[in-house]
């Protein structure tokens, strides 16, 4: 378990060597064998302007931050996708994914990280045939094995403080801040998680 995460060792990626440099991030890479270490929190760009999550993202990406959960509650969700998954240092995911068509749709604009906020088992095909890992949503011990079961690389335990424990990263992403670029903060907040044991 690594912060609230249960997880089995996961391959992800494409046949090229990449890593992703972030502190509790482990991604390295050689054909045959991917390591997938889930991180102690992943920043949630959860925005309802597609022009805030853009500026979110930038912002963090000027901070260090390597890794991304973009939501489908922003408008054209895969169209930032696509444009962070070119670039190869950068680990993107895709999250709030509510079905397969959305988990499809993701992986084809480049995410390589799914993440439903429940039990799924028709998202596990997409994610092994586009070799990307998903991640389940469970409450309970029960759920966390369901999950487990029902193909999820990484089972993350929500708690019923929901999204203050899931979205650590969300908090980052303060959408008030962005509209009044109040990049400072953003960037400071960044930082400060980052520079967290």
């Amino acid at each position: 378990m690594s912060g609230g995460y249960y997880h089995r060792p996961v391959q992800i990626g494409q046949p090229s060597a990449f890593t992703v440099p972030w502190k509790g991030v482990s991604c390295s890479s050689y054909p045959g064998s991917r390591n997938f270490t889930p991180p102690a929190w992943v920043p949630v760009v959860r925005t309802y302007a597609t022009r805030h999550a853009a500026t979110a993202v930038q912002w963090l990406r000027d901070s260090g931050i390597r890794i991304f959960e973009i939501t489908m509650t922003i408008p054209d969700a895969p169209a930032p996708i696509h444009e962070l998954a070119a670039d190869p240092t950068l680990l993107v995911g895709a999250g709030t994914v509510p079905d397969r068509a959305t988990t499809e749709t993701c992986l084809a604009a480049g995410a390589r990280l799914i993440v439903a906020p429940w039990i799924d088992a028709s998202l596990a095909a997409p994610c092994r045939t586009a070799n990307a890992v998903l991640i389940l949503g469970a409450l309970t011990p029960t759920e966390v094995r369901a999950a487990l079961a029902a193909g999820a690389d990484v089972a993350r335990r929500i708690s019923a403080a929901g999204a203050a424990f899931v979205g650590m990263g969300g908090a980052l992403v303060d959408e008030k801040r962005i509209a009044a670029g109040d990049r400072v903060a953003i960037e400071a907040a960044a930082r400060q998680v980052m520079a967290a044991p």
